[in-house]
């Protein structure tokens, strides 16, 4: 899929998610899009929701590349975060489960932080922090993809280190050898952006 395809499916998506949650007010429509992450995860066996689908993704994209250094947390405060989202969802759904405008508000509330929050960090900080470092869905999306997918390999011998790849990469990821020559699948979204920047075709899927 082309990059200018890929933002077309992302503006898509991320307007499907705007007329289901504030035009329609299906008060699932949260739920939906996070199920959908999971189980195209399992099926897909990539990370191919993150970079096409995932509203909060799309956002972070359109918000630009940020001003500062990519903002890598201590595991136990991705745990906690890990944790923290979705005692805070249980807890929308168990208290307001039964009155549909309290339950949707409520989701709609939850989502409209996390958006906010996911732009400030993006303008505060390079590529797409909020979806390697505190995405709940992501995390998991990347335990499984680590154990399934594909991912790029850089041909040491023909690269020159220009730096294009890691540059073209949506995520915080180190391409180039002597850095890396196998990336982890789990931090992966098998865009391919990369591969299409490469002039010297020194990486390919794996």
């Amino acid at each position: 899929m082309r990059k200018v395809d890929q933002k077309v499916v992302q503006i898509f998506f991320l307007a499907l998610m705007f007329v289901m949650m504030c035009m329609l007010r299906l008060w699932f429509a949260v739920l939906l899009f996070m199920a959908a992450g999971i189980v195209a995860t399992l099926f897909h066996r990539k990370r191919s929701y993150c970079g096409y689908i995932c509203p909060m993704g799309t956002l972070a994209e359109l918000s630009g590349q940020g001003s500062g250094k990519h903002l890598v947390l201590p595991k136990a405060i991705r745990v906690a975060a890990f944790v923290l989202f979705f005692i805070v969802l249980s807890l929308i759904l168990v208290t307001r489960w039964g009155q549909t405008q309290a339950l949707w508000q409520s989701l709609l509330q939850f989502a409209i932080t996390i958006a906010v929050f996911t732009i400030l960090v993006q303008f505060r900080y390079k590529k797409r922090t909020w979806c390697t470092s505190l995405c709940p869905i992501g995390t998991i999306q990347g335990v499984i993809s680590s154990a399934t997918a594909a991912s790029p390999v850089v041909d040491a011998e023909r690269c020159t280190q220009c730096g294009a790849c890691t540059t073209s990469c949506p995520l915080p990821v180190e391409l180039a050898p002597p850095n890396v020559s196998k990336v982890d699948p789990g931090k992966c979204l098998q865009c391919q952006s990369c591969i299409k920047t490469c002039q010297f075709q020194a990486i390919e899927m794996n």
